[in-house]
């Protein structure tokens, strides 16, 4: 017989917690005075049966004892404990949802009790009950026969019909305190001659979640050679201790790459279960959230909790979880790539004159389609393209009259500094719609004298010319001493090629094709 049976309670004195519900069962006892339908609802493995088979016994004890619990020696309590207690009926709703058989219910509800003063119900998980049959019990329930009772149990309340609880006596019980379990289980071990590591009944105490059976259960699971230690613990619930827990959430928070990957190969080459890991790391940060607020760090252990909880949702619609820990866990890390130079060569650069600077190209800036044509035609090997364009180095000849310094140029002016990146903040703080700042980073923006010149795409013109718009344009240039702003298409500048002479881009395409 498994523990959990062998230390099912038979008195409400022996029930771990749920004092107050006890007290009332008890006081109705003693007193002789029934109401004829209870519900008892919470989680499993809490006691709500156990309280309704006590419960049950008592009603029909010849002998309470004078704290309202059952005598065990009577004929009607031992023909109870023997389970040959025929006015006591235990039905299980997952098995009896039909309406038929809570009609057979109620027909053998009008006969009288055969050997106690009561014939008892005892309905477990009655939420499974269909809503034909709970229509049927309903009558019932509302105009019992004076010798009957209804005991129901439940874990989800919600799926009960109100017309069903406003007919009975609703009792909440409450979670158990982890202290009342392993009191318990150090108990049990002591009775069964266990020998025993406090660790590791603390953490069947921890992992059972307020529930005596599933504590009971585990510890069951976790003797071996009569005794229960923190490895049995861990390898038999497949868990992951503690420092590794810590570990992992020190790597999160720091976002190092290395003490993350050394993380993943762990995990990998330990086959730790990723839903068990994901879950363990999300109640050990709800247990550590008080460091949080000490360390005024409660965002990023949120965003770590959030994480391991996406982990433990995404892990089961997919067949190799691993894969969704893994790339969880590189999101964190602070990746660092080195910059990207450009090389130059200096001596094709020409001097220019001190009152025109020239901000350097960035080594992302896109090579004009044109000097890669007449490259590539120069090579006449269609077929090097690729590697012809990633030799080509930009060249700067000469500074047009009214070109556009890059984005790093800065102007000074007398209300202040001008860069792109300025201008388009003071819009932003201008209050101008967020729509068209994307639009504007794109652009090309500088200030020539007095004119503010935006060079960008026809779709942004359009929209920047719109009243709505313009009028912030015009506030925030003036801010920088501008006193008009010219919206310019680059396409618009360019002149026009005659029809039989071939574009830059078709020469280009026709070199790939």
């Amino acid at each position: 017989m498994s523990l959990y049976q062998s230390y099912r309670p038979r008195k409400f004195s022996d029930v771990v917690g749920q004092d107050f519900v006890k007290k009332i069962l008890a006081n109705s006892c003693k007193t002789q005075t029934f109401h004829h339908g209870y519900i008892f609802f919470w989680f499993h493995g809490i006691g709500k049966t156990t309280l309704a088979r006590i419960f049950a016994e008592a009603v029909n004890c010849t002998a309470i004892t004078p704290d309202g619990n059952p005598c065990h020696a009577c004929d009607n309590c031992v023909a109870f404990d023997n389970g040959k207690m025929i006015d006591v009926i235990e039905i299980d709703a997952a098995s009896y949802t039909g309406v038929d058989d809570i009609r057979e219910i109620i027909e053998h509800a009008k006969f009288t009790p055969t050997q106690g003063k009561y014939k008892v119900y005892i309905i477990d998980e009655v939420h499974m009950l269909s809503k034909n049959a709970f229509n049927a019990l309903l009558k019932t329930l509302e105009e019992p026969p004076a010798h009957v009772i209804f005991l129901l149990a439940t874990t989800e309340i919600h799926k009960v019909p109100d017309t069903v609880l406003s007919r009975v006596i609703r009792f909440d019980l409450t979670k158990l305190g982890e202290k009342d379990i392993y009191d318990l289980l150090v108990k049990i071990c002591g009775q069964e001659k266990i020998a025993y590591e406090e660790n590791a009944l603390r953490m069947i105490t921890h992992r059972a979640r307020g529930s005596i059976r599933d504590s009971l259960t585990m510890l069951e699971k976790c003797i071996i050679d009569a005794s229960v230690t923190e490895k049995n613990v861990i390898d038999a619930l497949h868990l992951v201790n503690t420092g590794f827990l810590r570990e992992t959430f020190d790597a999160c928070m720091s976002g190092d790459g290395a003490a993350i990957a050394h993380i993943i190969n762990t995990i990998d080459d330990e086959a730790i279960d990723v839903r068990q890991f994901a879950t363990q790391m999300t109640e050990w940060i709800v247990d550590h959230i008080n460091e949080a607020f000490n360390k005024n760090a409660f965002p990023l252990y949120k965003e770590i909790f959030d994480l391991f909880t996406r982990v433990f949702v995404q892990s089961r619609q997919v067949s190799v979880p691993m894969d969704i820990l893994r790339m969880a866990l590189y999101e964190r890390v602070k990746w660092s790539l080195p910059p990207v130079t450009e090389k130059r060569d200096t001596n094709t650069l020409k001097a220019i004159p001190d009152e025109a600077p020239i901000a350097e190209t960035p080594a992302h800036s896109p090579i004009p389609i044109e000097e890669i044509v007449s490259e590539a035609i120069e090579q006449k090997e269609p077929t090097e393209v690729p590697e012809i364009i990633q030799e080509v180095t930009p060249v700067v000849d000469e500074i047009p009259a009214g070109a556009a310094p890059m984005m790093e140029t800065v102007e000074k002016i007398d209300d202040g500094v001008f860069s792109p990146e300025e201008f388009l903040r003071r819009l932003e703080k201008a209050g101008i719609k967020s729509t068209i700042i994307p639009l504007l980073k794109t652009a090309n923006i500088h200030l020539d004298g007095n004119t503010l010149e935006i060079q960008t795409t026809g779709f942004c013109k359009s929209k920047c010319v719109e009243a709505s718009y313009y009028q912030v344009l015009e506030s925030v240039a003036q801010s920088f001493g501008a006193q008009t702003i010219n919206i310019i298409v680059p396409n618009e500048l360019q002149p026009e090629t005659s029809p039989d002479e071939p574009r830059a881009e078709d020469l280009a395409r026709s070199l790939f094709e």
